[in-house]
């Protein structure tokens, strides 16, 4: 038998410390403890990777905020629009940890809860409904410790939560094993397609390589004081970003500028055939601006490139991605934290292969034939790795339903 009770009657949930930016200090020295935050969590919000994004406080510790290996905690807020972790638990790793106000700590009131138990709960999508079902905000949720009390748990004798945890463990061992497998699979036909890739370059003969700046126009995108939110309009000519380089994609846009200010910008105006290319933190993704884009200026945070008629768009596209190029790229970037392109000058030093434009066609048709099985072959491992988040799904559904035998 199993009663369906408030969270806040057998654990309670507190919040972190809102820590100042000041306290932290700016080199990854182990001694100090690592404030956790949603940043820290892995992508699948399921472990706590506390030296991703790591800031560590340099001022006294708060005991009251300092974590024990293996206490659970909770997420309260989205780490952004686009990564919608509010609500996720996970394990402590390991020690010297505190935790800010956007994590939630869950402390048992008593031995009628297993922690194991709770953290499952709270991974199914029925706790998630009832979490977002709660939360505030529009494109951000957020929580809080009083909404989390009051979500419902199913909770049977300790004994039976200790049969559900015992089963739940060893069928999510074999999940994880299956998972892993399939994930090395789908990196091992990444790195299989980029080797491909970069060997059609390599094969190039060295005296078919000139500067890139030969064959090439560059623009850089305006400084970032040309593009404050004040002059943006709700439509109008787009601003391109560098979520459209990264994602290769040309139809959300989020900032709009009017006549006055395109006509002012002329120099940064994209154009059909172009390619776009990240400067900033994710470096060097290419994508070619399609017939259909709309009209519209780089932002700061972009290099355009305007192929001469000694290369086909989508030759320098696909060379751009290969090692060759990347490698050459990585060797001229400046920054720590945040990793930034080097200058117009010396980006059209960079040495460019330029065959002939008959090898160049040959080259991108053979790309393209392997690309197609490259995603043939992701596509097949990307089912396969939702079907095991469904069957981890209906395994939690069954077990909090009473259903699990």
């Amino acid at each position: 038998m199993q009663w369906i009770v408030k969270i806040g009657e057998v654990v309670d949930v507190t919040h972190g410390f809102a820590f100042k930016s000041a306290d932290f200090s700016t080199t990854n020295d182990a001694k100090l403890p690592i404030v956790l935050t949603p940043g820290n969590f892995s992508e699948d919000a399921r472990h706590i990777f506390s030296d991703k994004n790591t800031k560590r406080f340099t001022g006294e510790i708060p005991q009251k905020f300092l974590f024990s290996k293996g206490e659970l905690t909770i997420v309260m807020t989205d780490l952004s629009s686009k990564m919608k972790i509010l609500g996720k638990p996970a394990f402590v790793e390991r020690e010297n940890i505190l935790h800010n106000q956007r994590i939630g700590r869950v402390i048992p009131k008593s031995d009628q809860i297993d922690q194991r138990y709770l953290y499952y709960f709270l991974q199914s999508d029925e706790a998630g409904a009832q979490i977002k079902g709660s939360a505030t905000g529009t494109m951000v949720r957020h929580t809080a410790p009083k909404r989390i009390l009051s979500l419902e748990i199913p909770l049977p004798q300790i004994k039976e939560q200790h049969r559900i945890v015992a089963i739940l463990d060893d069928a999510f061992e074999g999940l994880a094993r299956a998972r892993g497998h399939a994930e090395a699979n789908l990196q091992n036909a990444r790195e299989l397609f980029d080797a491909q890739l970069s060997a059609m370059f390599r094969k190039i003969d060295a005296g078919q390589k000139k500067p890139l700046g030969d064959v090439c126009d560059f623009v850089r995108g305006p400084f970032g004081g040309s593009l404050k939110k004040a002059i943006f309009k709700p439509s109008g000519y787009a601003v391109y970003e560098q979520q459209h380089a990264i994602r290769d994609q040309f139809e959300d846009f989020r900032y709009f500028i009017d006549d006055a200010k395109f006509a002012e910008m002329a120099r940064f105006r994209v154009e059909a055939g172009d390619l776009i290319m990240s400067c900033s933190g994710t470096m060097g993704k290419v994508a070619i601006v399609p017939e259909d884009a709309p009209d519209g200026i780089i932002n700061q945070a972009l290099l355009k490139l305007r192929p001469s008629e000694e290369l086909r768009a989508e030759f320098l596209k696909r060379w751009m991605q290969s090692d060759d190029f990347q490698d050459q790229l990585s060797a001229n970037t400046m920054g720590v934290a945040i990793k930034n392109v080097a200058s117009v000058k010396t980006l059209k030093t960079l040495l460019a292969v330029v065959p002939s434009l008959e090898e160049q066609a040959n080259i991108v048709s053979r790309s393209e034939e392997a690309e197609e099985q490259f995603v043939a072959i992701t596509q097949s491992y990307e089912a396969k790795l939702g079907d095991l988040d469904d069957l981890r799904q209906s395994l939690l559904q069954k077990a909090f339903a009473g259903e699990l035998t």
